[in-house]
C-alpha cells in the first residue's frame, strides 16, 4: 500500500502529516496527534480506551469526538483502509505504538496478511525494528516493503 499525498509539515520539530477531515490537527512520525488550533500548536495528551489503546480528542468535521491514535496515523500516513474487512495492525504488537512505520493493514486474523503487510518507514527506518523482523523471519529492505523470507532460500 502507497501512502498518502498529503503534504509533510514540521510542527514542534516533528514530521506530521494533516488528519483528514480533522482541521488543525496532524499525525507525527512520532505516532502522537498534534493540534495546530489557535495558532498554538501541541501535542495532544492521549488517554486510554478500555481496551489498552491511545484516544484523544479532535474535532472531526467540526464535531469533538474521541477518536483512536492508530486510525488517524494510519489514514493520514497509509491512506485510507483498502477494504472494510481490513483492520489496523501494529507490526510489533504493541498496541501504544502508533507510529506509522508500526501500522499497517490486515485481516482479522491473517498472519499473512501481516508478515506481508507494506511498512511505510521511508522516513524513519529503526534499527531495533530491523532486527525484531530480522529475528522473527522477515527481511527488510530500506525502501520500507517487509517481505517473508522463503524458509527454502535460508
Amino acid at each position: 500500500m502507497q501512502g498518502t499525498n498529503y503534504p509533510i509539515k514540521e510542527i514542534l520539530g516533528i514530521k506530521c502529516k494533516p488528519i483528514p477531515d480533522c482541521e488543525g490537527y496532524w499525525a507525527g512520525i512520532d505516532g502522537k496527534i498534534y493540534s495546530t488550533k489557535k495558532n498554538r500548536p501541541r501535542a495532544l495528551k492521549p488517554f486510554f480506551n478500555g481496551n489498552g489503546y491511545y484516544k484523544v480528542g479532535v474535532g472531526k468535521a467540526g464535531v469533538g469526538k474521541n477518536q483512536l491514535v492508530a486510525h488517524l496515523v494510519a489514514f493520514s500516513w497509509l491512506g485510507p483502509r483498502p477494504t472494510k474487512h481490513h483492520q489496523i495492525c501494529h507490526a510489533n504488537s504493541d498496541k501504544l505504538d502508533n507510529r506509522p512505520c508500526n501500522l499497517h493493514y490486515g485481516k482479522r486474523g491473517s498472519i499473512k496478511d501481516v508478515a506481508e503487510a507494506p511498512i511505510n518507514c521511508w522516513l524513519e527506518t529503526s534499527n531495533a525494528l530491523d532486527d525484531y523482523f530480522k529475528f522473527h523471519g522477515v527481511d527488510s529492505e530500506r525502501t520500507g516493503n517487509w517481505d517473508m523470507q522463503d524458509e527454502k532460500s535460508t
